[in-house]
């Protein structure tokens, strides 16, 4: 891409510190997955990244590296994974931008491992795609060396059948700059259980690992349950101006493509404005 090579040369000059330039970098990475998203869907990532603009960007990009075969390697392994972080931001702007939070009273009892005995058929998310908050309560973590974080986000996106899939992006903060994170994909088999259809994945993974994230695909299940039967909820506005700005986006009829890309542009930089919460009925008021 030229915007790389501009990138790598003012970097090489001393115009650019690294940080500045791998920061610009991240989002001219993000423009193009969104616009392959806008054109292919953004539900699927394995059409995005077999899309040929896409490829192509992304052949250009490692060409310019000068890497060995084995620095090669690395470096696409990484930029695919950054590639996935991406399109969770992407899914999330183009899917609505529908964040959902649980109460602590309820994530106390949300999940656990008897949701891993749902059936798949009924595990559906409420939207496509969506970021759904963790309080402290849930006691979701992720391993980092020695220790582990608590995990204070989910990113979601569910491919509809009939190739039923959940791509998930764990994310459990180290400090005010690093967070810790879990990247999975797998398959909502049609005949088997949560359980079941992760059973390869866990295996690859190992029990130590594993037990992690499975809780939080269990609490993602639950949260997804509760949802599917009704339970409890309450929109809560944090923005004012932002919540606004939201409903006159949907109001906008589908053709005035202007008007609807800035109010757009104008609601990613502030948020939707509000979130759904997830109360327990059983908590006192």
């Amino acid at each position: 891409m030229e915007v790389q090579r501009a990138l790598n040369r003012d970097f090489q000059q001393g115009l650019l510190t690294r940080d500045e330039c791998m920061f610009t970098g991240h989002f001219v990475f993000r423009i193009l997955i969104e616009r392959v998203a806008r054109r292919v869907g953004h539900t699927r990532i394995e059409d995005i990244l077999a899309d040929a603009e896409f490829h192509a960007a992304f052949v250009a990009n490692a060409d310019q590296q000068g890497l060995s075969p084995r620095q090669a390697l690395a470096w696409t392994e990484s930029a695919l994974s950054n590639a996935r972080r991406e399109w969770h931001f992407v899914a999330q702007d183009l899917g609505g931008q529908h964040h959902f939070t649980v109460s602590p009273a309820l994530a106390a009892r949300l999940g656990g491992p008897s949701t891993g005995k749902l059936p798949c058929p009924t595990l559906r998310l409420p939207v496509p795609a969506l970021l759904l908050r963790v309080p402290p309560e849930a006691g979701l973590r992720l391993p980092h060396e020695r220790q582990s974080m608590a995990v204070t986000e989910i990113y979601a996106v569910e491919t509809a059948p009939p190739r039923h899939r959940w791509h998930l992006w764990l994310c459990a903060p180290i400090d005010s700059k690093l967070v810790a994170t879990e990247y999975l994909q797998f398959d909502l088999s049609p005949q088997a259980t949560l359980d079941g259809t992760t059973a390869d994945l866990r295996r690859q993974h190992g029990p130590r690992s594993s037990r992690y994230w499975m809780n939080c695909c269990y609490f993602l299940a639950g949260a997804a349950r509760y949802l599917a039967e009704g339970g409890p909820r309450q929109e809560v506005c944090y923005d004012e101006a932002a919540y606004e700005l939201g409903r006159q986006l949907e109001a906008l009829p589908p053709d005035a493509h202007a008007k609807r890309a800035e109010f757009a542009e104008r609601l990613r930089r502030s948020g939707p404005g509000y979130y759904t919460l997830l109360t327990d009925p059983l908590a006192s008021h």
